[in-house]
């Protein structure tokens, strides 16, 4: 399960989608080569792939994106009171990434944009979300029956495989390097063991509230 299809109904029945994705590796491949030593070139598209899967699961297993991605977040009504919780995290902005963009929908119509100066974006790590300003209101007006409020942003730690927290790019490495060793699903001769706990403490601290994995 990708870390975006976990939260349906467990934020007031938002959905979150994948609208561009990820563009670099999560371990370089350099790096990935001098922790397991590797030095044939035969290696390098095992030890590429390994290494994403590695980084695919750790998102998963977050319930947040560690690359950069942008995502839509749809709701089928405006929320009660006046904040937009989000699910994707953390919420990631520079000068190349737009700030979150708020468009609703009536039946019928192309969607209309929030104007950005209605609220104010929270970048908590955990809990990111939307704030309208003192006093302000969503519009009264009915929404399409279906995914009538939709946010688009960007989420992840950074761009590049070098920007995301050092004890999330250990566990990747650490998982891509078991993951390299053992190559079938089933090994001979040891004892089974589900993912390493020495990721998963890695990972801990910064698991979002409402991860699934």
């Amino acid at each position: 399960m990708t870390w975006w299809n976990q939260y349906e109904d467990r934020l007031g029945g938002s959905r979150l989608r994948e609208l561009t994705a990820a563009a670099g590796p999560y371990v370089a491949l350099s790096v990935a080569q001098s922790h397991l030593r590797v030095t044939d070139k035969s290696e390098n598209a095992s030890l590429d792939l390994s290494m994403n899967a590695a980084g695919k699961w750790c998102e998963g297993y977050l319930g947040r994106s560690l690359l950069a991605r942008q995502v839509r977040q749809s709701f089928d009504s405006f929320p009660v009171g006046n904040t937009i919780s989000l699910a994707g995290a953390p919420v990631f902005t520079s000068t190349s990434k737009p700030a979150p963009i708020v468009r609703y929908y009536t039946e019928g119509s192309t969607g209309t944009v929030l104007s950005s100066t209605a609220y104010t974006v929270d970048e908590d790590p955990l809990r990111p979300r939307i704030v309208l300003k003192r006093d302000g209101e969503f519009p009264s007006v009915e929404l399409r029956s279906v995914n009538g409020l939709e946010v688009d942003y960007w989420v992840g730690y950074s761009t590049s495989s070098s920007g995301y927290p050092v004890n999330l790019r250990q566990a990747v490495l650490m998982l891509g390097a078991h993951h390299f060793a053992n190559r079938e699903a089933v090994v001979v001769g040891n004892v089974a063991n589900e993912v390493p706990m020495s990721v998963k403490s890695l990972l801990m601290p910064y698991r979002s509230p409402y991860a699934m994995v």
